[in-house]
């Protein structure tokens, strides 16, 4: 077991207290530059998964994302009322649904565009081309981990 895992380890010298606060100075950057679009940042998130994809079947999106249906349905009925997505059943099997980007919804992603890029940059700065590669893989090895490891509360 990791030193910073045991229960007398100073808090912030335990990775997942920083990948905590990463999260949450990113969050409140982009939910800050975002308020005006009346967005969050998972709805964004789902535009922009929408946009790379073209389209994409919901299930799909779900797993890209890693939120429960529940979850991803509120974004979906919240985006499908703002206009900016479709959602539409599959022509072979009408329970499969696909969602695609409106007009206005791509004009939204190319609008925060910039927002992301900015947001990235102040976080980011100081840190080289490398290390951001190393870090974007240890990143989505911590993911993995998480999606695929056993973990049990030793409470029966």
């Amino acid at each position: 077991m990791l030193a910073c895992y045991q229960k007398r380890t100073a808090i912030m010298d335990c990775p997942l207290f920083w990948l905590r606060r990463s999260y949450h100075a990113g969050k409140q950057r982009v939910d800050a530059a975002l308020a005006d679009y009346d967005l969050t940042t998972t709805q964004l998130e789902l535009l922009l998964q929408v946009k790379q994809a073209t389209q994409i079947e919901q299930r799909q999106l779900q797993q890209r994302m890693g939120v429960r249906s529940a979850t991803l349905a509120g974004v979906i009925d919240r985006l499908l009322v703002h206009g900016f997505i479709e959602q539409h059943a599959s022509d072979c099997d009408a329970r499969v649904k696909y969602i695609t980007l409106t007009a206005c919804g791509l004009g939204v992603c190319e609008s925060v565009a910039d927002i992301h890029a900015k947001v990235s940059a102040t976080l980011f700065a100081g840190f080289t081309p490398a290390e951001l590669a190393l870090l974007n893989q240890w990143l989505q090895r911590v993911v993995s981990n998480g999606e695929t490891g056993e973990f049990t509360t030793g409470c029966s």
